[in-house]
């Protein structure tokens, strides 16, 4: 399978959890619940007047968003690999990432089952902020301002998981052990800047 077939299934895969949350959760109803407390009904109507005009929109957001990130972070890797004299073709990399895009699919199916079966009474804030197994999920997060959130939120089994998967297939296209070295140069401080700047911009916007 090609690189873009791969991506394609990402895609297509990616909608298909949103669209089944969407419904399985019935966010639209719950987003109508949250702005019945400060809008009126017609600028509520309004607002999902507007949200079906412009759907067309999130079918393309998804996809460039993902193609952008993927192949961010598959340079990044690129560049730990030159460090690390590691010879691959960039479609490699682009490849490993990719593959291992796919467990972060399985983490939004483990959200919306925790949604549905543990904590079942859910708001819609509850939806945005749910990150099941991360170390927000352990903390007490009421007393932790809002923009310190994010890393705890992004430090989370799935992300473990992610770096595994990566430094295996690293460890597999190499034929060596510098997978592990590769990532930890590369992507970890890339990593690092992403969650830093994500902090930046929400204490700004408090």
């Amino acid at each position: 399978m090609s690189n873009y077939w791969l991506f394609a299934f990402l895609v297509l895969f990616s909608w298909l959890l949103a669209e089944v949350m969407t419904y399985s959760l019935n966010l639209n109803e719950l987003i109508h619940q949250n702005l019945s407390q400060q809008w009126t009904v017609k600028q509520i109507e309004n607002y999902f007047s507007q949200q079906q005009s412009w759907a067309w929109v999130g079918y393309v957001l998804l996809p460039l968003a993902l193609y952008i990130k993927t192949l961010v972070i598959a340079l990044i890797l690129d560049i730990g690999g030159f460090f690390n004299d590691v010879a691959l073709p960039f479609k490699k990399y682009w490849r490993l990432v990719l593959q291992s895009e796919f467990i972060f699919l399985f983490a939004g199916l483990v959200k919306l089952l925790w949604l549905k079966f543990i904590i079942v009474d859910f708001t819609y804030e509850q939806v945005q902020q749910t990150v099941p197994f991360s170390l927000q999920s352990l903390l007490d997060t009421s007393n932790i301002p809002h923009w310190a959130i994010y890393p705890l939120q992004w430090l989370n089994l799935f992300q473990v998981l992610y770096w595994i998967m990566l430094i295996a297939l690293l460890n597999q296209a190499t034929r060596s052990s510098k997978g592990f070295h590769i990532v930890m140069i590369s992507y970890f401080p890339g990593a690092i800047i992403w969650i830093l700047l994500i902090m930046f911009l929400s204490l700004n916007a408090t």
